[in-house]
């Protein structure tokens, strides 16, 4: 089964994660910046991470742990999600692979990138 840590501080998107991928995917949860960081370094075989641009923020705090995840050789697909053009910009910069602005079109992409798998 595929793996997709998921870096997101609001609980009700997890749930909708375990929801869409249940038969596809287990779903790693992080709600924090620093569990983030904890949950890849016993995952990184995750297939797919998926992180919010801001979890304890106002302002985009993931973009280190982007360039971590990295710079660790992490080489699958990364994709983040921002309401704002300029973190989504940052995010792409740090190494995202995508930057969307709704959880939902994340959701969406995660599905096709599995169905082709």
């Amino acid at each position: 089964m595929k793996k997709i840590l998921l870096i997101e501080d609001v609980r009700a998107l997890h749930k909708n994660f375990v929801d869409s991928f249940a038969n596809q995917a287990e779903i790693i949860s992080a709600y924090t910046v620093r569990q983030g960081y904890e949950k890849f370094a016993s995952h990184q075989d995750a297939d797919i991470i998926v992180m919010d641009s801001c979890l304890e923020e106002l302002e985009p705090d993931t973009l280190q742990l982007t360039e971590h995840i990295r710079r660790k050789g992490f080489r699958g697909p990364m994709v983040a999600s921002s309401y704002h053009s300029e973190y989504r910009h940052q995010q792409l910069s740090a190494g995202c692979d995508l930057v969307w602005e709704s959880p939902n079109d994340i959701i969406r992409w995660v599905k096709k990138l599995l169905d082709k798998k």
